[in-house]
């Protein structure tokens, strides 16, 4: 009697006691009929088209995509955090439109001759999103990675003078000792204010010509993301290149040097103050006791604007926001119903430095007494595959994940790692990590993410069919854990 009945007890968890599910296959065929990657298409193309401008948090553009996601929701039955039909948790924001810019390099041979290099946009260089207003030139001093951290005894200012000059600063810091982080000096803020602090009148950042919203504003002070093969050029006569040059650096030999090369920067810019938006929804838990424990999809829903040229976003991340918004759908609008609540956000300022995420985590809508667990979906668009960002953290929820290709009927391989470093990483899943909730970020695989910030990260690299996939994945694995 006993084995027939733990038999009964291993049956009905497998098929879940969700209200109204007679059965997983199914709620399988219904996911297959309800998750198409036609649709999914649709809606990144749309995203990524020029009336979203780019999708910069802040702008008229990002307020068009926040007025589209929050009309998708209640369309499809996914409920407001306050009953009211409002979507929308505000934060603050600051940012930056950039109208016009232009880069001139000045080279000289061993033997003295001159070239001018006049630098074009993406390929050579690409102005920073939140760079000041200034047409400054000077001679260019190479000041390593730019840091100064007087508590690990370092310093790439040392022994030079960029006074009334242009920095060039590599990305990066030297290879961490035990005890140590460096993660408050690689970083964006960190290094643009050291440099200006040490009185340059202008920056040029070895961190490719890509669109980059990450940073503080500076007023008169220019500031330009380049290219390494443009940064080689610029090194060329001492027979030093980047590649050379950040391996002494990661030892923290002192490279720090004045090229006697010089260049002219212009940026025209705008700072403004403003509001962003996180996009928040949910389908309410079947079960009395349950229904206040959730579980998180999202996806951030800006990029990185349209000055001085559109920035689509279409894998960055129209993908991720497109995906989201098909699971809310189609979980939605069917009958089954999970006994925890599932709550849709769609973030906002993720490319300025995680804004709409730390947001949220300190500002948890009342009715979220609980987080179970984080889908953050994030550059789903392209390729065969999939990767997922602390996977092996979490193994019950990587068992079930790992079943699902075979169990979906779907082509995908599905890989994922273990997370134990420090810092916050890279996407919207790092906030609720701090604040320990578990949480993964999920992301295509198999091919290059084309276009990366750039003005080519169009609809045109987008694999439909992997989006679908992951809408499939995250939907099943949702509904799963939020089961019982």
């Amino acid at each position: 009697m006993k084995k027939r009945l733990v038999f009964f007890v291993l049956v009905i968890s497998f098929l879940w006691l969700i209200s109204g599910i007679s059965g997983e296959s199914e709620f399988i065929t219904y996911l297959d009929q309800a998750i198409k990657s036609a649709d999914i298409f649709t809606l990144v193309d749309t995203l990524a088209s020029p009336q979203y401008e780019g999708r910069l948090t802040g702008t008229e553009g990002y307020d068009k995509a926040v007025q589209l996601a929050a009309d998708y929701f209640k369309k499809y039955g996914i409920q407001s955090m306050d009953g009211n039909d409002t979507y929308t948790q505000l934060f603050p924001v600051s940012y930056t439109k950039v109208y016009e810019s232009k880069l001139t390099v000045h080279v000289k041979n061993k033997k003295g001759k001159e070239e001018v290099i006049e630098c074009q946009y993406f390929k050579d260089y690409y102005p920073m999103n939140f760079s000041g207003s200034g047409n400054v030139s000077g001679e260019i001093v190479f000041a390593g990675f730019g840091i100064t951290a007087p508590e690990f005894e370092y310093d790439d200012y040392i022994g030079i003078n960029v006074k009334g000059k242009i920095a060039m600063v590599i990305k990066g810091a030297p290879k961490e000792k035990p005890g140590e982080d460096w993660s408050t000096y690689d970083d964006h803020n960190f290094r643009t204010k050291n440099a200006m602090k040490h009185g340059a009148v202008g920056l040029l950042y070895i961190y490719s010509a890509r669109g980059n919203p990450n940073g503080a504003y500076l007023e008169g002070f220019p500031m330009l993301s380049i290219e390494e093969n443009l940064a080689d050029r610029i090194l060329e006569k001492y027979q030093k290149t980047v590649k050379s040059l950040k391996e002494l650096l990661m030892q923290r030999r002192r490279t720090s040097f004045a090229t006697d090369e010089t260049a002219e920067l212009m940026v025209k810019s705008e700072n403004f103050q403003g509001n962003g938006a996180n996009v928040v929804g949910y389908i309410p838990g079947s079960d009395e006791l349950l229904r206040n424990e959730f579980i998180v999809v999202g996806a951030h829903l800006d990029h990185c604007g349209m000055w001085p040229q559109l920035t689509p976003g279409a894998d960055d991340n129209a993908s991720g926001s497109a995906a989201v918004l098909t699971i809310a759908r189609a979980l939605g609008t069917s009958k089954y119903k999970s006994k925890r609540s599932v709550l849709f956000i769609l973030f906002g300022g993720e490319e300025m430095g995680l804004l709409g995420s730390t947001y949220f985590v300190s500002h948890l809508p009342e009715k979220v007494k609980k987080i179970n667990f984080v889908f953050n979906l994030d550059m789903v668009g392209s390729g065969p595959d999939v990767f997922i960002l602390r996977l092996k953290n979490y193994p019950e929820m990587e068992k079930i994940i790992m079943e699902t290709p075979r169990k979906l009927h779907l082509n995908c391989h599905i890989t994922g790692n273990q997370v134990t470093e420090k810092g916050r990483g890279g996407s919207d899943h790092a906030p609720f990590v701090e604040k320990r909730i578990p949480a993964v970020s999920i992301f295509s695989a198999g091919s290059k993410h084309m276009g990366y910030h750039k003005a080519d990260d169009t609809i045109y690299w987008i694999t439909p069919k992997i989006m679908e996939d992951i809408a499939k994945i995250v939907s099943y694995t949702v509904m799963r854990l939020a089961a019982d």
